[in-house]
């Protein structure tokens, strides 16, 4: 049940963000963009060495100034012993030239919910993921953009049958503006 409240409010406090921000936007910006994903955590896991996941996902900026974007994506990944892993992430960039254009830093965070399957023996985790991303957009033209964007960051677990990893990863991703 507490999982399901923290879940429930760190989605209301995103949302509100972003009607805050159409409230209050100057540029209106806004971009839909798919793409990779991938995480390398660098503490062993369960079979002692390095846990690699890739998968793809979907997401949605919207740039509440010149500046700054708030975000949400939707990603799916995929790894070893039928690892599977779905995570809803929320954040925030702030470009130094312009919103969707140029070198940004930003948040990584993410609600992820996972299951692995051992031996017949099927176990589930939810995690908070929280770190940070720098990245760069490609302006390819006033509507598309190519971005790529490496992070680093640490699992905390809502679960207690394991501590937690660091780790990396990153994501390329191709973008529309309108």
């Amino acid at each position: 049940m507490n999982k399901l409240f923290l879940f429930l409010a760190f989605c209301f406090i995103t949302f509100s963000g972003f009607s805050q921000a159409e409230a209050t936007s100057t540029t209106n910006k806004k971009m839909i963009s798919i793409g990779s994903a991938g995480r390398n955590f660098l503490a062993p896991s369960s079979g002692g060495q390095d846990f690699q996941v890739f998968g793809g996902f979907v997401g949605f900026d919207y740039g509440i100034n010149k500046n700054i974007a708030l975000g949400l994506d939707a990603e799916i990944t995929f790894g070893k012993n039928s690892y599977r892993n779905i995570g809803i992430q929320p954040g925030v960039k702030y470009y130094f030239k312009e919103t969707f254009d140029g070198f940004y830093v930003g948040t990584d965070l993410s609600f992820d919910f996972g299951s692995t399957e051992v031996n017949n023996v099927t176990s589930t985790r939810t995690d908070f993921i929280a770190g940070l991303k720098v990245g760069y957009d490609f302006k390819i033209n006033e509507k598309f953009r190519i971005g790529l964007s490496p992070k680093f960051f640490r699992s905390i677990p809502f679960d207690s049958n394991y501590d937690g990893q660091w780790g990396f990863g990153g994501n390329l991703r191709v973008g529309y503006v309108f």
